[in-house]
C-alpha cells in the first residue's frame, strides 16, 4: 500500500487581513496599534505577513473556515477596525511576523 503523500508545506488556509505596508518592521507596529484597539479579540492570532504585488499583507489567523474569518471581520468592524477575509493558496507561503 503506498504511503500518502505529505500534506503540503504550505495548505491554503483562511485569515483575516487587517493591513498593508512595504516595510514589516512597521508592520509591527501596526499589528501593536491594531490589538491595542481590539479588545482582545485578535490575541493569539498573529502577526502574520505574505506578499502581495509590491508590500506585505498583515494577516491575523489561521481561521477554521471561511464563516469563522468572516465572523472575525463582523466582530472587528463593530469596534471600528477595516479588515477583510483572504484566502492563502496552496504553496503560498505565510509566515509569523
Amino acid at each position: 500500500r503506498p504511503k500518502p503523500p505529505p500534506p503540503p508545506a504550505h495548505p491554503a488556509r483562511h485569515w483575516v487581513q487587517v493591513a498593508t505596508g512595504k516595510d514589516r518592521a512597521a508592520l509591527k507596529f501596526d499589528w501593536r496599534r491594531i490589538t491595542r484597539s481590539a479588545e482582545g479579540k485578535l490575541d493569539g492570532t498573529g502577526p502574520f505577513v505574505t506578499p502581495w504585488v509590491e508590500a506585505n499583507r498583515l494577516l491575523s489567523g489561521p481561521y477554521d473556515s471561511a464563516a469563522e474569518a468572516r465572523e472575525m471581520v463582523n466582530e472587528l468592524k463593530k469596534i471600528g477596525i477595516d479588515s477583510f477575509p483572504f484566502i492563502s493558496a496552496e504553496g503560498e507561503a505565510v509566515e509569523p511576523l
